[in-house]
């Protein structure tokens, strides 16, 4: 799999952008092109990962650096979580775990999905300081993005284009 990171994960993560390689876009066709950045919301950091191809998107909330050293393991535990609270089977949730192992790392290429996924981040701040949600209710936030249309995708969701492209999955 391949998580194309923004300057600040990369800074986040302790990795130098004169050692990171750039890959070509793998296209609309693959499932292994994630995105990762880093924000902030409340003083506390948050991790955004987007799928290149249908923008769905997984947030970690309240990061610490010691959470992420295990990259693979992080993002695994964070995703298979989020497929969780969008009602994905058991089953597809481990093909879908164990389809984007062995994590290789690479700068942003794509304009078009940064601008999306700096769009997600603003709609999901703003769900958040506007209705000042618990700890427990930040996944119901995240599942909100996935069911947004997005302009990229000629507004369809999220969610829908993540599930149309899992027949890909192997």
């Amino acid at each position: 799999m391949i998580l194309r990171c923004t300057q600040k994960f990369m800074d986040f993560l302790g990795v130098s952008k004169k050692d990171t390689p750039t890959f070509p876009p793998g296209g609309d066709e693959t499932f292994h092109d994630w995105h990762a950045h880093l924000f902030y919301l409340n003083r506390h950091k948050h991790v955004i990962f987007t799928h290149s191809a249908s923008l769905f998107s997984v947030v970690a909330f309240n990061v610490f650096k010691k959470d992420a050293i295990d990259l693979d393991a992080f993002f695994s535990k964070n995703l298979a979580r989020c497929l969780y609270y969008e009602e994905f089977s058991a089953d597809e949730i481990s093909r879908i775990v164990n389809a984007v192992q062995k994590i290789k790392l690479s700068l942003t290429s794509d304009r078009r999905v940064i601008g999306s996924v700096n769009d997600l981040i603003k709609q999901y701040k703003a769900n958040v300081l506007w209705h000042e949600p618990s700890e427990e209710e930040l996944p119901e936030f995240q599942r909100r993005l996935n069911q947004t249309p997005m302009s990229l995708l000629k507004m369809k969701y999220p969610i829908e284009r993540f599930r149309e492209g899992l027949f890909q999955v192997r």
